[in-house]
């Protein structure tokens, strides 16, 4: 999912309803259908991203297709964030961060849509 303030940014292929009349999108694997929502939201070359250190390769493939640059922020023992990490890597060309749900443990949502809030980022949530 992708989040955005002040509301939450649903694409035609999230958002659909029966009453719509045509089918959803359907991806084969996970990183196209990020790439797909990367390009519907209009990031491209020379933006950045900031993603986990301790991520999977899948999610570097398509920011790299696009010309994306992917900036790694520090996590804590427990897999949560290090925000004083992420505040000093964010720079004016960030448009989203990324949030992952690590072996199925949800992370907390509510402090990423708050800094995504105050910092007009996109939040993805894997």
């Amino acid at each position: 999912m992708i989040h955005r303030k002040p509301q939450t940014v649903y694409y035609r292929f999230i958002n659909r309803t029966p009453a719509d009349n045509y089918p959803p999108y359907k991806f084969a694997h996970s990183r196209v259908a990020l790439e797909q929502a990367l390009r519907a939201v209009n990031l491209g070359k020379g933006d950045e991203i900031l993603i986990p250190e301790l991520t999977c390769y899948s999610i570097l493939q398509p920011l790299g297709n696009l010309g994306i640059k992917a900036v790694f922020y520090q996590g804590q023992e427990n897999l949560a964030p290090d925000w004083s990490d992420i505040a000093l890597k964010k720079t004016v060309r960030t448009k989203a961060i990324i949030m992952l749900h690590y072996f199925g443990i949800p992370q907390q949502i509510n402090p990423f849509l708050d800094y995504c809030n105050q910092n007009n980022l996109l939040l993805i949530e894997d």
